[in-house]
């Protein structure tokens, strides 16, 4: 649902990456599409481990209300954003330990809402005081979480005495650790930021480079599953890619691709009785998601 949102105060990202809209309504209507393609939501649910037979995922173990549960699967996708399935299947990872700090949050009062974008810079040398966090150990995810509530608290007392207006107060403060990075698999390709506009024949859609204009990346297949766990995909930002190109396919549009391409993978090969992910017909799959209006390759692009 469109909002207008006053352009100075809220982004300074380009228009070409930019979309606007009611992140509440998003996710009630979300809810309703999967409910009525018979998608079984699970709230509140955290995948704790995995039981294997050999080098295939059997059964998903998860940890809720009810208990410590098993839910029995044919194809797993891992779209945890930290590679948890793969770290607890045994497929091959590589993690990153140099996160800086974040605390996004919005604040208001009587001038208005404001997004106040409070993070150590993400390139370059770290100041005196500054460090790095690992985003997959509790002690370093307790200490930025903490730092960050300590140091919002603190931002919001001194701007109520600069200002003089009591009126001033946080209004969101982040839910979730804001790790930018923390583990991703080592697939059976690694996508680098040097392969810029390189045409991949096993490509599953595109992305560009949220930095910059110009850059386009075909996302090949190979990079969304490993050699060691057969049913198991990732999507989002734990795919196979390496570590300049990470930063570039963690973010939204590049989730949205290579959720959408896991997903009906996942779906082909089940319905195919496909024993593994590299086993899959790639051009079916393909074919499938060109057919949902994704654009593949730069090749396929240029023909629209």
């Amino acid at each position: 649902m469109p909002v207008s949102i006053p352009e100075k105060k809220f982004c300074s990202l380009p228009l070409r990456i930019r979309t606007r809209c009611n992140p509440h309504m998003f996710a009630m209507l979300a809810e309703q599409l999967l409910i009525s393609e018979g998608v079984e939501i699970i709230y509140d649910t955290v995948v704790t481990d995995v039981i294997k037979n050999g080098d295939v995922i059997e059964t998903v173990i998860v940890d809720n209300k009810e208990g410590h549960l098993g839910i029995k699967t044919k194809t797993v996708v891992d779209a945890t954003g930290d590679a948890d399935i793969c770290g607890y299947a045994g497929e091959k990872t590589k993690t990153f330990i140099e996160n800086r700090f974040a605390a996004w949050y919005y604040s208001f009062s009587k001038s208005g809402l404001v997004l106040n974008k409070y993070a150590t810079f993400l390139y370059g040398n770290l100041g005196e005081d500054d460090r790095t966090y690992d985003g997959l150990k509790t002690d370093d995810i307790n200490a930025m979480i903490i730092k960050g509530h300590g140091d919002i608290l603190n931002r919001i007392l001194e701007k109520r005495k600069t200002t003089k207006d009591e009126t001033v107060m946080p209004t969101s403060i982040p839910l979730v650790p804001e790790f930018r990075m923390t583990r991703r698999l080592v697939g059976l390709y690694e996508l680098d930021e040097a392969e810029e506009r390189k045409t991949f024949e096993d490509s599953i859609g595109m992305t560009g480079d949220w930095r910059k204009k110009g850059p386009i990346f075909d996302i090949p297949y190979r990079a969304l599953y490993g050699r060691r766990v057969k049913n198991l995909i990732t999507a989002g930002r734990c795919i196979s890619v390496t570590e300049s190109m990470w930063d570039i396919t963690r973010v939204i549009p590049t989730c949205a691709v290579t959720g959408e391409a896991a997903g009906t993978a996942a779906a082909m090969a089940v319905q195919s009785e496909t024993k593994t992910f590299s086993d899959l017909e790639v051009k079916k799959l393909q074919n499938v998601l060109i057919s949902k209006g994704i654009h593949i390759n730069k090749r396929d692009f240029e023909q629209v």
